[in-house]
């Protein structure tokens, strides 16, 4: 696990009984990068992966794979370079570009709807520029339908951009001009007030970022264009980006490049609902620096990604522009950031890239609301949290750390049959970092145990997916259905299986044939020996009757026939029968008995 380094003092204290606990997590995916990546409404990831199929990943809660996806529009060699969740559908609005399949242009902008799995549900290809082109940001619009941000390859080197609104059919809305050519993924973004704000370059072939405040028809309210702070001329290379603050106002967040300078500044500026400039903010770090996201904060601050020198800095500031606090993070060892969003515990999730100088992978970081790398308290079930009675669960976390469950153990896994509430306080002894984990609620099936009715001659079983009957506690080789047809005189029972798959045993029902409870109690026999090759009996009666040997399967395996000639003993047989416990029964038109044996050693 990479940490976060401290580049600033703290002055902000993490509380880590906070009820709504914040999970951070640190995943390498195994490709080159990760171009765009944002949180479901369900707390699970959606992520667009920088590949030649177009690829998007699903990633659960803590960080791990759940599923993966290629949607093919066109052919394989497809790109997606943005995706939202669409809460209208439950699935995802990607924006990518599709090959030409004539050969007149490089790419076309694409638009995909998918399901929740990933799965192709709608596309459309829409108008190029005179080269190409490609959906490079994407949103969905309350449910009335998507708005894009869209790069057109044009001849001549005077690249161009758009913005265009389709509705739940990927029909157009509307389409707007979008001036210049720098478009990324942070270029489309939706206020709370309906209106929609889109970040490129002021006209075609210009350089200063700029961005335009529309309404809910794509006409344009206000713009804002970056401005030239530097005396003698410069140039502004890096797209602006824009976040919508909880006070109604913006944070815009671009890179100057002065000509005359040796190095590139991050600039920052808040502007008002009408974008006027309310403070602005340039960074001179002494060395080049560029800004890759800005998002506001609840205190109607910022927090400002920023690159420099293969590695990113989270730098936080007030409402009124001052820097608060300031993190880095390099990753295996050099970070190539895109983006970062909002997350809904207050955290951030960063997508990106990392390499070691050998390997790179595909980045994907959660980092709490103080943009730290916390101890990982993402509970593991060793099965549901929803139990059958009875049995248990084992919860456990990542090795490495020292815990604290809510049970007051300290083991790295513990193992519950309770019902109730569990969370764990996990400590990384290094740093001194501790999180607690979100609770997590361990519940019992709502499971009715099997009723035995007589029904006729019949014992029947309530209803369930499988049966298993017993007779005096053991098992009825055969007996699998929801109905017996007693033998013997006993106590029977039912195992089933019910729809949660718990197992669950009825009461004893006890069953007399018929006429036994007319019958006497005479001793008919009693046992004079037992050993593996004879069972010896001492017959009291002098009536004829029946013995019967039963296995603990209820099977029959020995009968014999007693007649009243006044013989006293009996002997039967047994070295052919496996070491085990066996019922004797005795039965005469006067008497029943029965008696538990153990033949074997």
């Amino acid at each position: 696990m990479k940490k976060i380094t401290l580049a600033a003092i703290l002055c902000l204290a993490l509380s880590i009984y906070d009820t709504t606990a914040q999970r951070t997590f640190e995943t390498l995916l195994d490709i080159s990068k990760i171009n765009g990546a944002e949180q479901n409404p369900d707390g699970t990831y959606i992520v667009c992966l920088d590949s030649n199929g177009g690829g998007l990943m699903k990633l659960d809660a803590c960080g791990n794979r759940m599923w993966v996806s290629f949607p093919t529009v066109r052919t394989a060699d497809e790109k997606i370079y943005d995706v939202a969740p669409d809460p209208f559908t439950g699935g995802y609005i990607a924006g990518g570009a599709s090959p030409d399949s004539t050969g007149t242009f490089g790419s076309e902008p694409t638009l995909l709807l998918l399901d929740a799995n990933g799965n192709l549900t709608g596309s459309r290809v829409l108008p190029p520029g005179d080269m190409g082109g490609a959906v490079y940001s994407v949103r969905s619009s309350a449910g009335s339908g998507y708005v894009a941000g869209i790069f057109l390859d044009m001849f001549g080197g005077s690249d161009a951009s758009s913005f265009s609104k389709v509705d739940l059919t990927l029909s157009d809305v509307w389409d707007a001009n979008g001036g210049g050519s720098n478009i990324n993924s942070s270029s489309v973004n939706l206020n709370s007030a309906a209106q929609y704000l889109f970040s490129s370059f002021s006209v075609v072939g210009a350089t200063a970022p700029a961005i335009r405040q529309l309404d809910s028809l794509g006409m344009t309210l206000n713009t804002f264009v970056v401005p030239d702070t530097f005396q003698g001329g410069g140039m502004f290379f890096h797209n602006a980006v824009v976040d919508d603050s909880p006070d109604g106002n913006y944070f815009i967040g671009a890179t100057l490049s002065p000509g005359a300078a040796s190095y590139d500044y991050p600039y920052v500026v808040k502007l008002d609902d009408m974008l006027n400039v309310m403070w602005q903010k340039i960074f001179d770090w002494g060395r080049s620096a560029e800004v890759l996201s800005v998002l506001s904060t609840p205190d109607n601050g910022a927090m400002c990604l920023i690159n420099q020198m293969d590695t990113v800095i989270f730098l936080r500031l007030s409402s009124t522009g001052d820097s608060l606090w300031s993190r880095t993070y390099s990753g295996i060892g050099t970070v190539a950031a895109n983006r970062i969003r909002h997350c809904m515990d207050g955290g951030y999730l960063l997508n990106g890239s990392t390499s070691d100088g050998v390997n790179t992978y595909g980045l994907i970081l959660k980092l709490d609301s103080l943009a730290m790398l916390l101890p990982p308290v993402c509970v593991q079930s060793g099965a549901s949290t929803v139990i059958c009675p009875g049995t248990d669960v084992t919860l456990s976390v990542d090795s490495g750390y020292t815990y604290l469950w809510s049970t007051n153990e300290t083991t790295q896994s513990i193992t519950v049959d309770t019902a109730g509430v569990y969370y764990v306080i996990v400590t990384d002894t290094s740093s001194g970092l501790s999180a607690q984990s979100e609770n997590v609620e361990i519940t019992f099936y709502n499971t009715s145990v099997p009723v035995i009715n007589m029904l006729g001659n019949f014992l029947v079983s309530t209803p369930a997916i499988t049966y298993q009957w017993l007779f005096n506690g053991d098992t009825i080789v055969g007996e699998t259905g929801s109905d017996i047809t007693p033998q013997f005189t006993g106590d029977y029972s039912v195992r089933i299986t019910d729809s949660n798959g718990c197992v669950l045993t009825s009461a004893l029902f006890p069953y007399i044939m018929p006429g036994v409870a007319e019958l006497n109690n005479e001793v008919a026999f009693r046992i004079k020996r037992i050993n593996k090759d004879v069972v010896e009996l001492f017959l009291n009666s002098k009536r004829s009757g029946t013995i019967r040997l039963i296995d603990i399967r209820g099977l029959l395996v020995k009968e014999m026939n007693v007649n009243n000639s006044g013989e006293r003993t009996l002997q039967i047989p047994v070295s052919d029968l496996a070491t085990g416990i066996y019922s004797l029964v005795w039965y005469s038109e006067k008497s029943v008995q029965v008696e538990k044996i153990l033949i074997g050693n």
